[in-house]
């Protein structure tokens, strides 16, 4: 018995069965979760979509993008830099860095004025 010969027919069966979509990758948009059929076809997504440039940075904490690398790193030092965050003992917010937290105060907390 020649097994050659009996598996040939499923073997071609399922070959017939594959498409050319089958063959094709699938291009996931990280903002959105949406899938296209190319490369081409994600990036006009991207820029109708997402408002997303060429050759832009972006952070792959929270995809926000940036137009320059230093930008980019601000945020990132700014954001999600969790040794520079202070706690305000007012209220228990959380601000990313002294600036953001002296700028809490004086909205939410300021200082009342002294009555004579």
């Amino acid at each position: 018995m020649n097994f050659y010969f009996q598996e040939e027919p499923v073997i071609q069966s399922y070959l017939n069965k594959i498409t050319f979509q089958d063959l094709k990758p699938d291009f996931l948009c990280i903002k959105c979760g949406k899938i296209f059929q190319s490369e081409a076809t994600l990036e006009d997504h991207m820029t109708g979509a997402h408002s997303f440039k060429q050759n832009t940075f972006t952070c792959v904490i929270c995809f926000k993008n940036y137009e320059q690398r230093k930008q980019l790193v601000s945020h990132q030092l700014r954001v999600h830099d969790s040794s520079k965050k202070t706690q305000c003992s007012k209220c228990g917010k959380i601000l990313c860095n002294k600036y953001s937290f002296l700028l809490h105060n004086k909205k939410f907390h300021p200082l009342m004025p002294s009555i004579n």
